[in-house]
């Protein structure tokens, strides 16, 4: 399986880690490392664990972790997960 991280996901990563460290320097980099697990190990083990959104566009899930949603795009004819964004409680545009 091959995993992509847009340049939206990194930034939403920066923003919550920059969040974080706000209250806890150590947590924020162990919950950076926690979402991004999340993406490797659980969500790649099984692309379809998440809720389908067909309001965003075909292929695409969200999966919720530690209070944050991850949206990403799965195609199972080219074996590619591609993690577009990370949110909290802000609804931002996809």
């Amino acid at each position: 399986m091959q995993l992509l991280y847009g340049a939206r996901f990194v930034a939403d990563l920066d923003a919550i880690a920059a969040h974080v460290r706000a209250d806890n320097p150590p947590r924020a980099i162990s919950f950076v490392k926690e979402l991004r697990l999340i993406c490797s190990e659980t969500i790649a083990a099984n692309p379809r664990i998440g809720r389908r959104r067909p309001e965003f566009g075909s292929n695409r899930y969200s999966f919720a972790a530690h209070g944050r949603t991850i949206f990403y795009t799965y195609d199972p004819h080219q074996n590619l997960i591609r993690f577009d964004r990370i949110i909290g409680r802000q609804k931002p545009a996809l």
